[in-house]
C-alpha cells in the first residue's frame, strides 16, 4: 500500500541509505519487480550486511541464481513490507548498539570517578 511505501521509504532515508531508490518512483518498481528486480536485491543484502555489521547472525543474505529466482513469487505489497521489516530491524539494532555503548561510557566513567576518589 501507499502507506508502506511511504513509511518504508522514510525509514531508508533515515538509516542514511543512498542511491538510486529513494529517487520517486525507484522504490516502487523495485517493489514491484520483487527478487528479480537487482536494485531490490542490493537493498535487501544492503540491509542484511548493515544487520551483520552490528550483531554478526548466523544467517546472511546472500546472492541468487535466476533458478533460484523462480521459486519466489511475491507481491509488491510483500516486498514494501520485507523491505520495512528489515529496515525497522536494523533500526533496533542500531538503538541496541548505541545503548551498549552509552551504558559502557557510564561504567568506564564511573570506574574512573571511583579512582579518583581514593587519591
Amino acid at each position: 500500500s501507499e502507506g508502506e511505501e511511504l513509511g518504508t521509504f522514510w525509514t531508508l532515508e533515515a538509516l542514511g541509505c543512498k542511491g538510486a531508490l529513494l529517487e520517486e518512483q525507484a522504490l516502487s518498481k523495485a517493489a514491484e519487480g520483487g527478487p528479480s528486480s537487482p536494485e531490490f536485491l542490493e537493498l535487501c543484502i544492503w540491509l542484511g550486511s548493515q544487520m551483520k555489521s552490528l550483531c554478526n547472525p548466523e544467517e546472511s543474505i546472500a546472492s541468487v541464481g535466476r533458478d533460484d529466482l523462480e521459486c519466489f513469487h511475491l507481491t509488491k505489497d510483500d516486498c514494501l513490507k520485507l523491505l520495512l521489516f528489515l529496515s525497522t530491524e536494523l533500526q533496533a539494532l542500531q538503538i541496541l548498539q548505541k545503548k551498549k555503548y552509552k551504558n559502557s561510557q557510564i561504567k568506564k566513567s564511573e570506574i574512573w570517578q571511583g579512582s579518583s576518589s581514593c587519591i
